[in-house]
């Protein structure tokens, strides 16, 4: 409209509309630091500059999640009360006026720190000869989405010759491959979405267990020199394995030990005839474990006794005494059968056996005038015989001759004699009385088994 010099208005001339410009949006977000329950981030102002700025965070991209917002006149905010180790989208806009600028481009995302995890109720939940299991628990930081790195070490400022390492979204580590017999120490992080990662948690240690002994120990063969063994590996199988016998069950006898790679081992240079105990122990990654339990015994083989100079050392009407050499087996601890025939296959109708200790063997009873055959073995202390060493035959003697027969008494038809007795002694006598010298004609006998006989009915006078 326009006004005259008397201040008189005309009407409005309506001259249409225009729009003024949009303010453009904040520029250069950015977050510029974080913590486990809140995010701080910056930017440049708008233009014009805003009155004011929105901060908005969000858990979806899309701004659909949980939304945390923040208004400030500053160019930086500080969003608090956030999750810990979760993953926020961030954009800023400018309030001018009652109006407000486009949101910040592109969206910017960042995470949370992560917290440093906790101690579980049981921390080592496994512990192996060469494995172990360490647990811990998430403290504050979100199930299954946080990422977590163990260590164990040999060495409790984590220096040690053996540290290993994994990575997992469980809580739980798992390691194998480990030195028996060691303490391991181990420690756990966390790391946030964005890399970030907590200082450690120190767990502390634990020792892995003695490498297991062997099973089933056994004797699978014996000689007169040298034994062989055999085992069942134990869980944790050895490098080596160490087999060892000795000559006493608490082992400070001779020892003798044999180093192998399999499961069975030969152990030559042992004494003929001798009881041995064995025990068996594995060697993993150079650390020994127990002795193989209980202790196992056996002996080895005797070998077959020997001529001695003289077999028959005593040979009588109805005994004979016959000896031997023990060859190499032990003195005075081998045991030995030994047996008479009277047929040379060992199958006579009156053999005999007897067993000792000692090196000769006696026979009574036997028939006079019989020729017997002898043989004698070894038994090792495991009860295995030998080969039987044949020792020849001799002959008992004839028996002897009564002496001194003498008539002690006379009747009209009866006589009575007496004798002594022959050397080696007789089980019965037969008494004959003849009229002729050559006892050619008809005889009376009597039998008895003393040294004393009568005969009756006899012809009187005659």
């Amino acid at each position: 409209m326009a006004v005259n010099h008397s201040g008189i208005d005309t009407n409005y001339l309506n001259l249409g509309s225009t729009e003024t410009l949009p303010a453009t949006e904040p520029g250069s977000f950015q977050f510029i630091s974080a913590s486990t329950y809140s995010l701080i981030a910056d930017w440049t102002a708008s233009d014009p500059a805003g009155d004011t700025y929105t901060l908005q965070l969000s858990t979806a991209n899309d701004f659909t999640g949980t939304i945390h917002s923040s208004q400030t006149a500053a160019l930086s905010a500080e969003r608090d009360g956030l999750s810990v180790n979760t993953t926020y989208y961030g954009r800023v806009r400018a309030d001018i006026n009652s109006g407000v600028s486009p949101w910040s481009n592109p969206t910017i995302t960042t995470a949370t720190l992560a917290d440093i995890p906790d101690h579980a109720a049981t921390t080592w939940t496994a512990v192996n000869v060469t494995s172990l299991t360490v647990t811990w628990t998430e403290g504050t930081n979100p199930p299954s989405v946080t990422w977590y790195v163990i260590e164990i070490s040999t060495a409790n400022d984590f220096t040690g010759g053996d540290d290993k390492s994994t990575e997992t979204y469980g809580l739980n580590g798992v390691f194998t491959g480990l030195i028996p017999d060691t303490t391991y120490y181990a420690q756990v992080k966390a790391v946030s979405h964005s890399g970030v990662h907590t200082n450690y948690q120190n767990l502390g240690s634990t020792m892995t267990l003695l490498p297991l002994a062997p099973t089933s120990l056994q004797f699978t063969n014996a000689n007169t020199d040298d034994l062989t063994a055999t085992w069942s590996e134990p869980n944790s199988s050895g490098d080596t394995y160490d087999l060892q016998l000795s000559t006493a069950s608490d082992f400070t006898g001779t020892l003798h030990s044999s180093n192998t790679v399999l499961l069975t081992a030969p152990r030559d240079g042992l004494a003929v005839n001798t009881t041995y105990y064995g025990r068996v122990r594995s060697n993993l990654m150079g650390v020994f474990g127990d002795w193989s339990a209980p202790t196992l015994s056996t002996a080895t083989l005797a070998v077959i006794p020997d001529h001695a100079a003289t077999t028959w050392t005593a040979v009588y009407v109805t005994s004979l005494t016959v000896s031997w050499t023990e060859g190499t087996n032990p003195p005075s601890v081998t045991w030995y059968v030994i047996e008479i025939s009277t047929a040379n296959d060992f199958t006579g109708g009156d053999d005999k056996s007897t067993e000792t200790y000692g090196m000769n063997g006696g026979f009574t009873g036997l028939m006079p005038d019989t020729t017997y055959y002898a043989q004698v073995k070894a038994v090792n202390h495991s009860g295995i015989d030998t080969n039987y060493l044949n020792l020849g035959s001799t002959k008992t003697l004839a028996g002897g001759l009564p002496l001194n027969l003498t008539f002690i008494g006379v009747s009209t038809d009866t006589v009575t004699a007496a004798w002594d007795a022959p050397a080696g002694g007789a089980d019965s006598y037969e008494l004959e009385i003849s009229t002729h010298s050559d006892f050619s004609s008809a005889t009376t006998s009597s039998s008895t088994v003393l040294t004393t006989a009568t005969i009756g009915n006899l012809l009187v006078n005659t």
